[in-house]
């Protein structure tokens, strides 16, 4: 039962988030940013593409995980 309900959710939130972008005034297809930026942060924190995929699907999850205890970022802030 709890898994039909993560997987309702994470959903819902991805479905909801065009709604949010035109109410807002935006462009719906800013949404395709939220679908790429843990895939982003997995390759800045030299974490593979599964990581990126389990960023998208429990970000609640694997955020705080890439930021407090797995993983440095690999890209120059100097450059």
């Amino acid at each position: 039962m709890i898994k039909i309900l993560i997987i309702v959710y994470i959903i819902s939130f991805y479905l909801s988030l065009p709604g949010f972008f035109s109410k807002a005034g935006y462009n719906s297809f800013g949404t395709l940013l939220f679908i790429f930026i843990p895939f982003m942060l997995a390759d800045a924190y030299d974490k593979g593409k599964v990581i990126g995929f389990l960023c998208f699907l429990f970000p609640f999850i694997f955020y705080p995980l890439l930021a407090y205890f797995t993983g440095t970022y690999r890209y120059d802030m100097e450059d």
